[in-house]
């Protein structure tokens, strides 16, 4: 009778386990971009010299993706023509979370830190129409 409650409980605790995961699975999903690994380096596909790239973000230290744009572009291997400071959309149900000019800080402050660090190539920000 023990070894059966043993197994029950084993099998009860796998079956969380799995339940758990398969959740994750349906719950956190992202598609990923294409991409190749060439002499240690990721490239992204489509960004590069020949393709134009104007990025637009609303708040701008929560992912990475403008550190790699603007590397490219310093690097001469991305063709960045502009960077567009949007608002923040988060609960705008609720009237906005944020303010537009809290988003336009935070793009200032990685500019000037990616100027600072000698980032060459990276345009200026707009700002994006706020009364929308």
């Amino acid at each position: 009778m023990k070894e059966a409650l043993e197994v029950s409980g084993c099998i009860k605790r796998l079956a969380f386990v799995l339940l758990t995961f398969w959740n994750i699975g349906l719950c956190s999903f992202a598609i990923v971009t294409g991409y190749s690994v060439k002499d240690g380096y990721v490239a992204l596909d489509g960004v590069g010299p020949d393709n134009p790239i104007i990025y637009d973000n609303d708040w701008w230290f929560d992912v990475f993706d403008k550190n790699y744009i603007w590397a490219q572009a310093s690097l001469g291997k991305a063709n960045l023509r502009g960077n567009i400071v949007s608002r923040d959309m988060w609960e705008w149900q609720r009237g906005y979370t944020y303010k537009f000019e809290q988003s336009w800080g935070d793009a200032t402050k990685a500019l000037n830190a990616a100027r600072s660090a000698g980032l060459k190539n990276i345009p200026d920000l707009t700002r994006v129409q706020t009364g929308l």
